[in-house]
């Protein structure tokens, strides 16, 4: 019963990765490379968020300063080698 249940759970998760990498596929300016994400290093997915929260805290100054929040700044993603 374990089986059937892991087995359930993997394949949803897949087609929810699926998924979002379609919508970062089709969206307009986002990252491809956020595709296979999973396959980075700790330390390459620990600078990645740190740039995101980067991005969020000057979303945060911008809304302050009554910006709207629906622009984007580009992110610079650190280059990023694959776990093994």
């Amino acid at each position: 019963m374990l089986f059937i249940i892991q087995n359930s759970q993997n394949r949803h998760t897949i087609a929810i990765q699926l998924k979002l990498d379609e919508i970062i596929r089709a969206t307009k300016g986002a990252h491809n490379e956020m595709m296979d994400i999973e396959k980075l290093t700790d330390e390459d997915l620990e600078k990645i968020q740190k740039k995101y929260g980067l991005l969020a805290q000057k979303t945060k100054e911008d809304l302050k300063e009554g910006k709207l929040d629906t622009h984007t700044h580009d992110v610079q993603l650190p280059p990023v080698t694959k776990a093994t």
